[in-house]
């Protein structure tokens, strides 16, 4: 059987699917073990919101329920009930805009539509707070209790839609975990706990103030409120034995219950009063009091239980980062991994092996001037690399060996040739030099040896001769043509050494007889000028006398006259 080879042709393409097999199917689970750890950190960030809106919605409905009997008491009881009425307008505005905030940010797919209903309840509970502003406004004894209802039932309907957003954040938080679920129902059983007892003071409130007995149909009221009541605290007893509740939470409970037990004793004082007489049984703010007594501890409780959802959400949530993060630098490891395993496969394997096989391509061309390349490490490959280069380099050892004899052989056909055509060269030089013409010159070429050596010095006599003879003859030609500055001023040895001195000796001596002549003549020209000058001197002298003795002769001449002249006149006179 022919086993099935992948990529037969490319080693480089079957070493990219080995490490693809290889680093595939670890980042594939890695990143989908990362991916289920991103969802279940959404989900428990998902669960937090909803907890938190949960806590939120919970806590603007006790606060709602509470501030309403308050504001009823300061109607029935203040002398000034109006900043009461103030003061809890502003909490309850203050805690349904929480309540609000944090339901926007859960993923409740019906979100807008339960804050829609809780906005629109708390604009008519507001509409209606106009009146109990007004009956705040009127003498105590002319406030009447009646008139407070429709703000007191307008903040019931404001807790019907709390009660009815949490109970949607509740749903979503129990189908999605159990553990919250179980707390879930530690607050949901607490609230009914709460708001059973809290019914109550609204059915008795006004006969409190009354002192009216209870009516039938109210007794029935208040035995299902307080059976309500009960079944829930015992449900609540029962469920702090489950393993894994925390103490603070069965703490809280059982206060709780001590508390709420207490102040039904206390209500169940008081009602037995009716119908007693007409006068208060007991005053509004007691009974308020009264009322609002365990209200701290249930919302303490309940509280508790969603401070426990939180802390069990943020748990899950810091094990979902810790899963994430752990996952993820195991991912980044495996990537770091792959990415270097492939890097050395390519720089140690896959690159070296396709140079070899180009290089291996280039020298069965017939080329082999391309060095093998050198190998990134000493491995099988490197030694392989070594062993191609040793094999290229003794291919070019024989290649040149080879080159080199041809080029013997043809070296020594070459050097006959050349010893004959410089014989032949050497032969008309000689002749040439027998005439008298020294400028000839062989062509040594690349022929070496004695015969080279002989020729060179052949050339260089020529030369020597040649150059002697020529500035020999250039001297000689200036001294005849009356020129005695020429000398002959190259270096040379032996009897042109001899010649050249008596030429320049000759340019020397003839150069100084020219000059002794010259000073010759300069003298004699001196002498002559000055014979000349002299004779000159002694013409003019003698002109002179002669002019002088014409003029002697002439005076003599008139003297004469004259004494002729007297002897004449003398003689006539006689």
């Amino acid at each position: 059987m022919v086993p099935v080879q992948l990529f037969p042709a490319s080693i480089k393409n079957y070493l990219v699917a080995t490490m693809a097999c290889l680093c595939i199917p670890g980042v594939g689970a890695l990143g989908y073990m990362a991916s289920q750890s991103f969802g279940e950190v959404r989900e428990n960030m998902r669960l937090a919101t909803l907890v938190e809106a949960d806590k939120a919605l919970l806590i603007a409905g006790n606060s709602i329920r509470a501030n309403r009997g308050q504001a009823q008491t300061a109607i029935q009881a203040a002398d000034d009930p109006a900043p009461i009425i103030a003061k809890v307008e502003q909490a309850n505005r203050k805690d349904l805009d929480e309540a609000v905030a944090k339901l926007a940010k859960t993923s409740l797919v019906d979100r807008d539509a339960l804050i829609e209903a809780v906005v629109r309840q708390q604009r008519m509970a507001e509409a209606k707070l106009d009146g109990m502003k007004a009956e705040a406004t009127k003498p105590k004894a002319q406030r009447s209790f009646a008139a407070t209802m429709p703000w007191y039932d307008a903040i019931g309907d404001i807790e019907g839609a709390l009660v009815k957003a949490a109970d949607a954040t509740s749903l979503a938080v129990r189908l999605a975990d159990p553990i919250l679920a179980d707390l879930q129902g530690f607050k949901s059983t607490g609230w009914s706990v709460r708001s059973s007892h809290g019914s109550q003071c609204p059915v008795l409130r006004p006969l409190m103030a009354s002192g009216k007995a209870l009516e039938p149909a109210q007794i029935r009221r208040l035995g299902e409120l307080r059976g309500v009541a009960n079944d829930s605290m015992a449900k609540l007893r029962q469920m702090t034995q489950r393993p894994g509740v925390s103490a603070e939470l069965v703490s809280k409970i059982g206060v709780m219950d001590s508390q709420m037990q207490a102040s039904n004793a206390a209500m169940d004082a008081h009602s037995a009063k009716l119908g007693q007489g007409t006068s208060p049984v007991v005053s509004a703010e007691e009974f308020t009091r009264l009322c609002n007594g365990p209200f701290t501890s249930m919302l303490s409780a309940i509280t508790q239980s969603l401070d426990d959802m939180v802390a069990e959400t943020q748990a899950k949530l810091d094990q979902a980062w810790m899963r994430l993060s752990i996952i993820g630098a195991l991912l980044a490891a495996l990537l770091a991994v792959c990415i270097t395993s492939w890097r050395g496969v390519q720089n140690r394997i896959a690159k070296p092996v396709m140079a070899l096989k180009s290089a291996l391509d280039v020298m069965q061309a017939g080329d082999f001037s391309q060095p093998i390349p050198a190998p990134a490490s000493p491995d099988e490959i490197g030694a392989l690399s070594g062993a191609l280069e040793a094999y290229r380099e003794n291919a070019l050892s024989l290649e040149a060996s080879r080159r080199d004899r041809e080029l013997a052989m043809l070296a020594d056909s070459q050097q006959a040739a050349n010893v004959q055509r410089l014989l032949g060269e050497v032969s008309v030089i000689v002749s040439a030099a027998q005439n008298g013409d020294f400028s000839g010159r062989a062509s040594v070429g690349d022929v070496g040896g004695p015969l080279g050596d002989l020729v060179s010095g052949i050339n260089e006599i020529n030369a020597v001769v040649n150059g002697a003879t020529s500035e020999f003859s250039e001297a000689l030609q200036a001294i005849a043509a009356g020129d005695l500055t020429h000398r002959v001023d190259t270096a040379y040895r032996g009897r042109f050494a001899d010649l050249k001195g008596a030429i320049n000796d000759t340019v020397d001596r003839l150069s100084s007889t020219v000059k002794t002549i010259q000073l010759t003549s300069a003298d004699v020209g001196l002498a002559a000028r000055e014979i000349n000058m002299g004779a000159d001197d002694l013409s003019k002298r003698t002109e002179d006398q002669a002019s002088s003795l014409e003029e002697t002769a002439a005076t003599t001449e008139e003297l004469a006259a004259s004494v002729k002249a007297t002897a004449q006149a003398s003689r006539q006179a006689a």
